[in-house]
């Protein structure tokens, strides 16, 4: 599972209108959302990286800071984007239904997980 957001000064200033702890905020909601999902589908192995988008428009540390925090939420596996990513032509459809039942399952789970926030 792949997981980005923008964490450029761009888009922090003018799309998003808040500073970096906010999209700190942004990645690590989002990290907890996956781990949520892997819990929907516990017979999947489930593989997470994390990438920091507009990468060329963000501060160093920053980027250093944010990956830092979400690998701290604890997702396992990979942690960055790799550069040789690639799937079968084969697991097309199966991953396809899979994202297609995670996305039925999140959707039934975040009325939920909004009623307790």
């Amino acid at each position: 599972m792949h997981l980005y957001n923008s964490t450029s000064v761009l888009q922090r200033e003018v799309v998003f209108r808040t500073g970096r702890q906010g999209i700190i905020d942004i990645a690590l909601e989002g990290a907890r959302l996956c781990r949520a999902a892997e819990a929907s589908v516990p017979e999947v192995d489930i593989h997470y990286e994390y990438s920091p988008e507009s990468y060329t428009g963000t501060e160093l540390e920053f980027a250093v800071d944010i990956c830092n925090q979400v690998i701290e939420l604890g997702p396992i596996h990979a942690s960055i984007h790799q550069i040789d990513e690639h799937i079968a032509v084969a697991d097309i459809e199966t991953l396809k239904n899979l994202y297609r039942r995670t996305l039925e399952r999140l959707e039934a789970i975040q009325p939920a997980a909004q009623a307790t926030a």
